[in-house]
């Protein structure tokens, strides 16, 4: 009986330990390749390492960006979730944050050049004020040369 206690809790650990490691090994390339919608990464119970819970949920798109990551605490409730928008280009555009209670706490848009160079963002708060900026200037080889960052108090 020991014995099959401690080849079931060693196998429950392997297992702990290889599908977060077997999860994250995967690029954008792959996911894409395979099709993959979403991917789970499961945790054991601090005080029950022999019980699992789901602490990590990634949504994809048709590219293999993530759209929406969502977090978990050991009782399944959200933690908190962020989401990505995406251009055709395949340009990150916006990502939002939202808590537990699934109120934004955090918005930021994205702006690029027409070569594609990102140029800066925006960043706002729960309510939707402008908190900060970031501008990125380049010169005629495609170099950055200079980058402003300003928050809402000057």
């Amino acid at each position: 009986m020991h014995t099959h206690l401690s080849n079931r809790f060693s196998a429950i650990l392997f297992l702990a330990i290889a599908i977060p490691v077997i999860s994250f090994s995967q690029n954008q390339k792959e996911i894409k390749q395979q099709n993959i919608k979403s991917k789970i990464t499961w945790k054991s119970l601090k005080d029950s390492p022999e019980k699992m819970y789901k602490a990590e949920e990634i949504q994809y798109n048709q590219n293999g960006d993530e759209t929406e990551i969502s977090e978990f605490d050991e009782t399944g409730n959200l933690k908190r979730k962020e989401t990505y928008l995406y251009n055709p280009d395949g340009k990150l555009m916006e990502e939002k944050r939202m808590n537990a209670k699934g109120q934004q706490s955090k918005k930021r848009t994205y702006n690029y050049n027409d070569k594609g160079d990102r140029t800066g963002y925006m960043e706002f708060d729960a309510n939707g004020k402008l908190k900060e900026t970031r501008v990125i200037d380049y010169d005629g080889k495609g170099m950055k040369v200079k980058r402003t960052d300003r928050d809402t108090k000057g």
